[in-house]
This record gives C-alpha cells, sequence and structure tokens, in this order.
C-alpha cells in the first residue's frame, strides 16, 4: 500500500492492476460520499426553510390563515 505514494514499489505485492482496482473503489466511494453530501446540505437547506416558515406562522398565526 506504501508504494502509492512513492514512485519507487515499496510493497513488490502491489501490482498496476490491483492499484489501479484500489484507485477505482476508492474514487467510487468519493463519488458515492459527495453524492451524500450534497444530498443531505440540500436536506439541511429545506428542513430548515421549513423551520423559519413554521416559527413565522407561530409568531403570527392569523397571517397563515388569511394565506390558506
Amino acid at each position: 500500500m506504501a508504494s502509492l505514494y512513492t514512485s519507487h514499489p515499496a510493497d513488490s505485492g502491489l501490482t498496476l492492476d490491483l492499484s489501479l482496482e484500489i484507485n477505482r473503489k476508492l474514487q467510487a466511494v468519493l463519488e458515492d460520499t459527495l453524492l451524500k453530501n450534497i444530498t443531505l446540505k440540500e436536506s439541511l437547506q429545506t428542513l430548515g426553510a421549513e423551520i423559519e416558515r413554521l416559527i413565522k406562522q407561530q409568531r403570527d398565526p392569523a397571517d397563515a390563515v388569511s394565506r390558506k
């Protein structure tokens, strides 16, 4: 594994194919994590907007009734 980070092979068992496979798997994990983080960010923004709406509604219930 150390040979992934150096220019000379530190592990004779690590072939180019194995390195590429590890790289592909790490990239897939990274992409999945990024997608989940984006989804979570959007969910947090939606939740924040809903909380803000509910707080405003609680402060002025007459305004919320007139909108309906």
